[in-house]
């Protein structure tokens, strides 16, 4: 009998017949029936070692090729790349750099598993992923500013020399321009909605106050709020409904309900460094310098105050409903908020070997 496994052969034949002879000539006949009886137990014994042997090298094989989770990418500033965040979130280690030229102006869609970048030196406009880079396609190079979407659909690119910018949809496998904005100036901030129908700008319009526009597909602005420093923008993922942090209060736009104060400092809200909802938009994170961050309930209007051995310094989107990277790499260990589970928790980033980026 001839077993063929991953790269094992095993054979199994019957005792030679020598050896029966001899123990039917020393043991009589008593012997001479548990020697052939034995040659069954001894064959299937064989056959049942090369079975396990056999799939435990299939096994093997298998796990090899399971691939590790991603649980996002993330800009590396000071190697000017991208880098990938692998795992879970209970159990996420930073990965390596997706190689090739520098990189500036960058963002992220880590739930597609995409970055939009600028190509240092030509500006030109790049996919960046773990499959590679691909150039996009009918994008002129030289925009200053870039952003995508909640979910990575849409993306939008800001080119100075025109005033203007580029909304593309159909991200990430089948780019294409939806069509062009003239903006009220330059933006320090962009976002735009998942479908690329509502792009938002934070525009300085004087020294010590900005404005932030919405642009619908009629392509006039609208101004909606005004405050000294905007911190971050984010439409709600699937929705043109738009989340606006300053650094002491965060408001809610929607085009039927108006603008909405959510929270402020009255509320122990300060120094915030970002916001964005949850995939399912019923809650809204906010990161703030002081470690804290805030999970405010849009239907209770109640808030949780989580708090870290950390400083945040934005809020970063990942792969899950509400799963966003507080910090940048360089400043000690990364630290993620997990909002998926029954209860928010805050969890550390492991480093890469060596312990620092």
């Amino acid at each position: 009998m001839t077993i063929t496994g991953i790269g094992l052969t095993v054979r199994a034949t019957r005792a030679p017949r020598w050896g029966n002879r001899m123990l039917q000539r020393n043991n009589g006949r008593s012997s001479r029936v548990r020697t052939e009886n034995s040659q069954g137990p001894v064959g299937w014994r064989i056959v049942l070692c090369a079975l396990a042997v056999a799939g435990s090298a299939a096994a093997q094989s298998g796990s090899a090729a399971i691939a590790q989770p991603v649980l996002g990418l993330m800009f590396d500033a000071g190697a000017q790349t991208v880098r990938t965040l692998m795992g879970i979130p209970a159990a996420a280690q930073v990965g390596g750099t997706l190689d090739g030229t520098p990189l500036s102006a960058v963002a992220i869609a880590s739930g597609p598993g995409y970055a939009l970048a600028l190509e240092n030196g030509t500006g030109a406009a790049l996919l960046v992923s773990q499959s590679g880079r691909q150039p996009l396609a009918g994008v002129r190079a030289g925009a200053q500013l870039v952003a995508v979407s909640p979910l990575g659909t849409a993306a939008a690119l800001y080119y100075g020399d025109s005033g203007k910018a580029s909304i593309l949809t159909g991200l990430p496998d089948a780019p294409q321009t939806l069509r062009e904005v003239t903006l009220d100036g330059t933006p320090s901030l962009m976002a735009v909605s998942d479908d690329g129908a509502t792009l938002a700008a934070a525009i300085s319009l004087s020294a010590n106050e900005s404005t932030v526009f919405s642009y619908s597909a009629s392509g006039a602005g609208q101004a909606l709020l005004s405050d000294r420093l905007f911190v971050s923008l984010e439409f709600v993922p699937g929705s043109t409904s738009l989340v606006m942090a300053t650094q002491a209060a965060v408001y809610l736009y929607q085009n039927r309900q108006g603008l909405q104060l959510l929270t402020d400092q009255r509320d122990g809200v300060a120094n915030v460094v970002g916001a964005a909802a949850s995939g399912d938009g019923t809650r809204v994170f906010i990161g703030m310098q002081s470690g804290q961050v805030a999970v405010h309930d849009l239907a209770t209007s109640t808030q949780t105050l989580l708090t870290c051995s950390c400083q945040p310094a934005g809020l970063w989107r990942l792969r899950g409903k509400a799963v966003f990277r507080l910090n940048e790499p360089g400043g000690g260990p990364l630290w993620v908020v997990d909002g998926d589970g029954v209860a928010p928790r805050l969890l550390f980033v492991l480093m890469p070997a060596g312990g620092s980026l």
